[in-house]
């Protein structure tokens, strides 16, 4: 019997408005942040040059950018863009709002790069971990 008004009590808390799930999603996922950000989860570094200075495979997401194809042109600029050093650029898996992709690069490369290759391909904005989303200049 306990369990069940356990359960009832449960069940009523999700129902009303306490326990909204999308205002807590809305708390949790910034809508602040532009479309076609790139994020960084980058936490054992903890800087953007600590990460690339010895990375050759690049990971980030891009939030909202769109379809598939959107996804496959940006991969297609970040292959070919006129910046030197791309191997290759692949898609990951998408999650949710957010899109992996990675580069693979010939040889390590300066933070400087990563922004030319980004601008290149489009992108404006960007985030590290959690902090704030800026423009990609000042990555």
């Amino acid at each position: 019997m306990k369990i069940l008004r356990t359960f009832t009590f449960v069940l009523l808390f999700l129902s009303t408005g306490f326990a909204n799930p999308s205002r807590v999603l809305k708390t949790i996922v910034s809508e602040d942040m532009p479309a076609g950000t790139v994020v960084f989860k980058i936490t054992p570094a903890k800087d953007i040059n600590e990460y690339l200075s010895d990375a050759t495979h690049i990971s980030f997401e891009v939030y909202k950018i769109g379809t598939i194809n959107e996804v496959v042109g940006l991969c297609n600029r970040i292959k070919y863009s006129n910046t030197k050093g791309v191997k290759d650029c692949a898609m990951g898996p998408a999650k949710g709002d957010y899109q992996s992709i990675t580069i693979e690069v010939k040889k390590p490369k300066k933070k400087e790069w990563l922004i030319a290759v980004l601008k290149e391909a489009g992108i404006k904005t960007a985030k590290v971990d959690n902090g704030a989303v800026v423009e990609i200049d000042k990555l």
